[in-house]
């Protein structure tokens, strides 16, 4: 079995910013570096804080490749307990793509004290507020990592990104904490930046961010416990990152995305900053994608889709009747948003015609074998026609957002 050795170093580099920096070797990986926030100092950071890191970057790596992993720094003692269970998991979501490795770390236990500081990765989306405003009293931090969910080389997004949180950071009286790295480069030879790699991003970042006072890091939860699969971030999985130093907590989990929203939509920062849209890069939200839509439906569900600023236009479910059809988790959200929406007069309409589909979905594909949808055939196309046509006809007779007093 190969050997992949795994060494990182926190430098100053040429703009002030402490970084650290992970290099490879046994296996040809690229060069990962982490810009830490600005304020932070390489003295901060142990020799055990940087085999944390090292852990983190390199063992997704080492099953993925079928390798011995190798640390070349200790490595908390709670950290290298989780590992078994860590590869237990993979390796039973994802038999044909994770081998358990062999990992190789001078273990240290430590008395180490939980920082004070308490931080939440926060993107500006549903399950981030959800997670700020329900924590509002303990969370002292906001997290953004240029480089995860928008590309380094669209600095045009970042500081639009940037703006919006900064503005929410202030209202909450919080601190943001800017971050940037390549990591996504690594992870991209790994495995699925969503089933996969996500997860272990986000907790290689919180074991950067103890020394640095954060005895707590949430992960908001993207799904609930209702529609559990095998996620990069998962309840199960978040949680063994934590070390002596650092608790990390998914959070959220206990309600759906419909119930989320209900929670935070008469949140008037949320109104003015929410971004929830991946699909494109020039605004905050396109507002018609699968993402967007059901986004937007359930605000207006909620009597405030008039107030959401950061969204263009009317509602139009075109995109939705097709695309949001996907997988298994796809179809329970469009069953519960179709319910949802046939309980509301303004909104029934709309539910109907979504509701005629999830029913002719469970009618063509009542058992699917596995958790994504086959391919359409003809009698699918020609149906997905009928239900655009129906609900063209609809956003013209009746749009949506509605505007009370028109």
């Amino acid at each position: 079995m190969p050997e992949l050795v795994v060494t990182s170093a926190a430098t100053i580099r040429d703009d002030g910013r402490t970084v650290i920096t992970t290099r490879f070797s046994g296996i040809d990986l690229p060069t990962i570096w982490l810009a830490l926030p600005e304020g932070a100092q390489p003295e901060q950071l142990s020799d055990t804080d940087l085999g944390n890191v090292s852990l983190g970057l390199g063992l997704l790596a080492a099953m993925h490749h079928g390798a011995e992993l190798r640390v070349a720094h200790p490595v908390s003692a709670r950290l290298l307990e989780s590992v078994p269970e860590y590869q237990a998991i993979l390796t039973t979501w994802y038999p044909d793509e994770r081998q358990r490795v062999a990992v190789h770390a001078e273990r240290v236990s430590t008395d180490a004290v939980r920082g004070a500081g308490e931080a939440t990765f926060f993107t500006g989306g549903v399950d981030s507020f959800d997670t700020l405003l329900r924590n509002r009293s303990t969370i002292t931090a906001l997290v953004f990592v240029a480089g995860f969910d928008i590309p380094l080389d669209r600095p045009d997004a970042i500081e639009r990104t940037r703006r919006h949180l900064r503005a929410v950071a202030d209202a909450t009286g919080t601190e943001l904490l800017e971050l940037e790295t390549n990591l996504r480069t690594l992870f991209e030879g790994v495995g699925s930046w969503k089933r996969v790699t996500h997860g272990v991003a986000l907790g290689t970042v919180a074991l950067a961010l103890a020394p640095l006072g954060f005895g707590t890091v949430r992960i908001a939860s993207g799904k609930s416990y209702a529609q559990l699969t095998p996620w990069g971030s998962h309840p199960m999985t978040d949680q063994l990152w934590s070390t002596e130093g650092v608790r990390v907590v998914h959070d959220g989990a206990d309600a759906p995305r419909s119930g989320k929203i209900a929670r935070i939509a008469r949140e008037p920062l949320v109104h003015q900053h929410l971004r929830v849209c991946w699909e494109q890069m020039e605004r905050e939200n396109c507002g018609h994608c699968v993402k967007c839509t059901r986004t937007r439906l359930f605000f207006e569900l909620n009597g405030v889709g008039h107030l959401m600023a950061t969204f263009p236009g009317t509602i139009t479910l075109h995109r939705l009747l097709d695309e949001g059809f996907h997988d298994v988790n796809d179809v329970f959200n469009a069953r519960l948003l179709a319910a949802a929406l046939l309980r509301e007069p303004r909104t029934r309409a709309y539910g109907a015609v979504l509701d005629e589909r999830v029913r002719y979905i469970d009618r063509r594909h009542p058992d699917p074998a596995g958790t994504t949808l086959p391919p359409p055939d003809l009698r699918d196309r020609l149906a997905l026609r009928l239900a655009r046509r129906r609900a063209r006809m609809l956003e013209q007779r009746q749009p949506l957002p509605h505007r009370p007093g028109a």
